[in-house]
């Protein structure tokens, strides 16, 4: 395993359902938890994690939670990915992409129905926010 997969945590044991407590990650960053640059640290934690997973080829979605880090499970990402895309425009197609990842046959029959309107309201959304018109540069007529 390279250097970079191992620091600053090893993701070689992690899966979903996975819970990284603040008391571990404070020990980790050598931040105090609730300080900014602890916050900071989380975001590019939560990062690094689902890339160091993404090249194990475990797909996952990896939320802030109480100041700690938590790999959601199949079922927690459907609900996880919908909420995240209604607070913002910018997230719709990031949430889209890791709602389509999602592993079905671990979601019940009814979980799979909502998973299905919520994936087509995804599309509709990303569909929606994507610029419609192209702006080329002009001259001012003096």
């Amino acid at each position: 395993m390279s250097e970079q997969s191992v620091w600053p945590i090893d993701t070689s044991e992690l899966k979903k359902g996975d819970y990284i407590s603040p008391q571990r990650l404070s020990e980790l960053t050598k931040l105090s938890v609730g300080s900014p640059q602890y916050a900071f640290k989380l975001m590019s934690l939560k990062k690094f994690i689902t890339k160091a997973l993404a090249k194990r080829g475990l797909l996952v979605t990896v939320a802030i939670r109480q100041d700690g880090l938590a790999i959601l499970t199949d079922q927690e990402a459907a609900i996880y990915n919908v909420k995240f895309a209604k607070s913002g425009a910018r997230r719709i197609k990031r949430s889209a992409v890791r709602h389509s990842v999602i592993d079905l046959s671990k979601l019940t029959p009814a979980e799979r129905e909502q998973w299905d309107k919520d994936a087509r309201r995804l599309a509709a959304m990303s569909e929606g926010v994507r610029p419609t018109i192209k702006l080329t540069p002009h001259k001012r007529i003096s």
